[in-house]
């Protein structure tokens, strides 16, 4: 099933690039994918003779989701980190917001399409996959249906994709009630007390550092259609769903490093508990107070050493 709906969704791209480097061969590209008008803006750290990461965000995240802080320790170890904005965010091409959670214009196979187009452009062969939430599950998918493009992968703040086939605990009301209360309208300095509110509570238990968050939110108003619900990424996940995907993660032979906070919100810490018994070759690092979102620079840094290390372990 999973192999004809690859091949359905496979389109053929044509791919131009725009690089700017700078001394310290740290370059930020920007790249045009033609699969109709989809345009994919990259940022790239390191050498990129180094082996590759490609940092994945999740759900309505633009790539900054993944601090400077983080992504220059990761090439500081050695590999060339390019993350990037998803369709709909940031930089990137958008649509229009299908305002629902089952008739979006694209599915996460498209997606999945995005990633192997920037991989394209870079002319990567293989690449260490790193995704969270959202970014997790395509770390899933590309692992299933493109097992020969991934070298290793982790997967941060996400489960299986096929959460209603497994009977995993859904977010609790009160959490959906203190999300849903941050109803945005656009002007910033308005909105904030929501966002706010929505940060400190997805940060989990860990010490929060609200210049982090604020800093983070101030990039997202840089573009006008970037605020609010991501309507377009989560209907891309809904009509993803397979009943038949537990079965098929059990058939995933990449090394995988699952690190899920134990106090996530948003995707209780049992999806992640249960991804690992459903990939065997993971390994699961649970990280105490953490909640869904990463507000912290010395937790980042904490990830990026966890990452580093499964990595080393991998090359070794």
């Amino acid at each position: 099933m999973f192999a004809m709906m690859a091949i359905a969704a496979s389109i053929r791209l044509k791919i131009v690039i725009n690089v700017s480097s700078s001394a310290f061969k740290k370059h930020t590209s920007s790249i045009s994918i033609q699969s109709g008008n989809i345009r994919l803006y990259t940022k790239s750290f390191g050498n990129s003779a180094d082996p590759s990461v490609l940092l994945i965000a999740g759900a309505g995240a633009p790539g900054s989701f993944w601090p400077d802080i983080f992504c220059e320790f990761l090439a500081q170890q050695g590999y060339f980190v390019i993350r990037f904005d998803h369709r709909d965010i940031g930089l990137s091409t958008h649509f229009l917001s299908c305002n629902a959670f089952n008739n979006g214009p694209y599915t996460m196979y498209d997606l999945v399409d995005d990633v192997i187009g920037i991989m394209d452009a870079y002319d990567i062969k293989q690449a260490h996959l790193i995704g969270h939430s959202m970014g997790g599950y395509l770390v899933e998918l590309i692992s299933v249906i493109k097992p020969e493009r991934i070298m290793a992968g982790c997967i941060i703040s996400a489960g299986p994709l096929a959460t209603n086939t497994l009977n995993l605990p859904a977010p609790t009301a009160e959490t959906w009630s203190i999300l849903m209360s941050n109803q945005p309208v656009g002007n910033f300095e308005q909105d904030w007390p929501g966002w706010l509110t929505s940060w400190q509570y997805l940060n989990g238990l860990y010490p929060f550092d609200e210049a982090m968050a604020k800093s983070y939110t101030e990039n997202i108003y840089k573009n006008p259609q970037d605020i609010g619900i991501a309507y377009n990424h989560i209907a891309a996940q809904v009509v993803t769903y397979q009943e038949d995907f537990p079965n098929v993660l059990r058939e995933i032979k990449s090394p995988i490093l699952i690190i899920h906070g134990e106090q996530d919100p948003l995707v209780p810490v049992a999806h992640g508990k249960a991804l690992h018994q459903l990939i065997l070759p993971s390994i699961l690092h649970l990280i105490p107070k953490a909640g869904h979102m990463f507000f912290n620079a010395d937790l980042w840094l904490t990830l990026g050493k966890v990452i580093a290390q499964f990595l080393k372990d991998y090359r070794a």
